[in-house]
């Protein structure tokens, strides 16, 4: 594996470029010019965010991106469906051979097969097709945009181009549900003189610029909140996982105060409402105009800053790359990148980020966490949880603030309800008059006290603070059941089989409860 530095302090968007080898000579010029255009397109949308190319770098069209005018402005992965010495073999000796390892040598990175298939050396061009199949799955997988140089007929065997476009636009790739979100961008090329079928399928003629710019919109939007130093002692990928932890813990309390902020103006609304409606007064008219106009315009631009979904976006991707970081640490295989592959239910464009973030993870060979014991974080998630040395745990902590909420919301409605039942009071049996600013304070009162407690209890519903603190709890549970289990066992397999089953069952709560966050039906979210 191959790793120049990359100086970049962003997560990369992947462009996959896959496409016939025997394209005729004389159209490659025009095929250049082409994708060139259309690369200049999205580098253009992407502006500072960085766009790696992952191709297999065979003859062809697997090599317009390294004879591009833009090539300075792009870096490129070579991903090598096969060890480097086997699949020389696939290019003929003498110049075409020569070629390819001049192209290799000019790739900023080369990956050789990191889907983990063990293939030292295939002979069996059975063998060799289940490798070259495999890598364009990977490529398309890792791709938020994928370039096909293809002749648009059915394909002649697998693991060529038509099979992984076709793998492309199946349920079982990462793109299942959301190909108007992961563009294809099809352009005709012929494959070993053969003719050009002009009226395929794939979906691949429709690619829209407003898309793509949308895509990547998004993307950027988390990119710039979850930025590393590529200097820095720790991986991108470690730090991509702190900055997410940091911003989510922000951005929950940002959401919360701002929840509290549109609750408040809401009730003085109210309220100035209820003063206007017993006095008729123009100032108190104004005020309550002024009010509503104010708590609209703070909502509206509340809810444009889309802070909730940041929060639970950030909380997704710093679950999961916690996982990840923990498997990896142990030494076992991860598997989350499979999960996310299969989860329709994720965001697309959180899925699409955590993708580019294993893929970058991969191509720049991060060094991860330093080795740790199996149990370690199991035991400093049960120390958050619960709490430790005289600190009170995450359950405790939502409990607490639960409870006060609650004591404040009781204490607020039992005082309006005495405020209200004075009104009768004050008006029939001390004969004060209805206009009297005895009774006026009363009623104001009642109405605050009433707002008051709505607040207390919406903030309460919205804060999810009991729902949180049941989450941690069955968490807590479920750690406790493994760390008996492992104490318990003797073998290594049964062992590895324990921590295995703690990460999927984390990571299936995680999305669950991101779905939930989502008003998304809760689906099998399974490893």
């Amino acid at each position: 594996m191959k790793n120049r530095t990359l100086e970049i302090t962003s997560t990369p968007i992947f462009v996959g470029l896959i496409g016939h080898r025997d394209i005729n000579e004389s159209e490659i010029p025009s095929l250049q010019r082409e994708f060139d255009r259309r690369l200049g397109e999205i580098l253009l949308i992407a502006a500072d965010t960085p766009v790696v190319i992952l191709t297999p770098l065979a003859k062809g069209a697997d090599r317009l991106a390294q004879s591009s005018s833009l090539r300075s402005r792009i870096k490129i992965c070579a991903v090598l469906p096969l060890k480097k010495n086997d699949y020389e073999k696939d290019f003929k000796k003498g110049k075409e051979r020569q070629e390819f390892q001049a192209a290799l040598k000019e790739a900023d990175f080369v990956i050789e097969t990191p889907w983990n298939v063990d293939v030292q050396s295939f002979t069996a061009s059975r063998d060799r097709r289940d490798s070259y199949e495999a890598c364009g799955h990977w490529i398309s997988d890792r791709s938020s945009i994928l370039f096909a140089l293809w002749d648009g007929n059915e394909e002649r065997g697998r693991g060529g181009t038509a099979s992984t476009i076709q793998y492309r636009n199946s349920q079982s790739s990462v793109t299942a549900g959301h190909l108007d979100t992961y563009q294809l961008i099809h352009i005709y090329s012929s494959n070993s003189g053969s003719n050009i079928y002009t009226e395929c399928i794939c979906g691949g003629h429709d690619s829209n610029l407003a898309k793509i710019e949308k895509f990547i919109f998004e993307f950027n939007r988390l990119n710039h909140l979850l930025t590393f130093d590529s200097r820095a002692k720790d991986s991108a990928y470690v730090q991509i996982f702190t900055a997410a932890d940091k911003v989510a813990g922000v951005k929950q309390t940002e959401f919360r105060r701002k929840t509290k902020t549109v609750l408040i103006l809401g009730a003085l609304g109210v309220n100035f409402a209820s003063i206007t409606q017993d006095t008729f007064n123009l100032i108190w008219f104004s005020s309550t105009l002024m009010a509503f106009l104010f708590t609209s315009w703070y909502f509206f631009r509340f809810k444009r800053l889309r802070t909730k979904e940041l929060y639970e976006s950030c909380r997704l991707i710093a679950e999961v790359l916690r996982i990840d970081i923990w498997l990896k640490a142990c030494d076992f295989e991860s598997g989350v990148e499979r999960v996310l592959i299969g989860s329709t239910e994720i965001d697309v464009n959180v899925r699409g980020f955590l993708m580019s973030v294993f893929s970058l993870e991969t191509i720049t060979g991060s060094t991860m966490m330093e080795s740790s014991n199996p149990l370690a974080w199991i035991k400093n998630q049960v120390d958050y949880l619960e709490g430790a040395k005289g600190k009170p745990g995450a359950i405790q902590r939502n409990l607490a603030v639960s409870k006060k909420i609650k004591l404040a919301t009781l204490v607020s409605s039992i005082a309006g309800i005495i405020a209200f039942l004075s009104i009768p009071v004050l008006t029939y049996q001390f004969h004060i008059d209805q206009s009297s600013w005895i009774l006026m304070t009363e009623k104001t009162l009642f109405t605050i006290l009433l707002s008051a407690s709505a607040v207390f209890a919406a903030y309460r519903e919205i804060s999810g603070l009991d729902e949180i603190a049941a989450r941690f709890a069955r968490s807590s549970e479920r750690f406790h059941t493994a760390i008996r289990s492992y104490g318990q066992s003797k073998r290594p397999e049964e062992r590895r089989a324990i921590i295995l089953q703690v990460a999927s069952e984390s990571l299936a709560e995680t999305g669950r409860w991101y779905q939930v966050k989502h008003d998304k039906d809760v689906q099998p979210f399974q490893s």
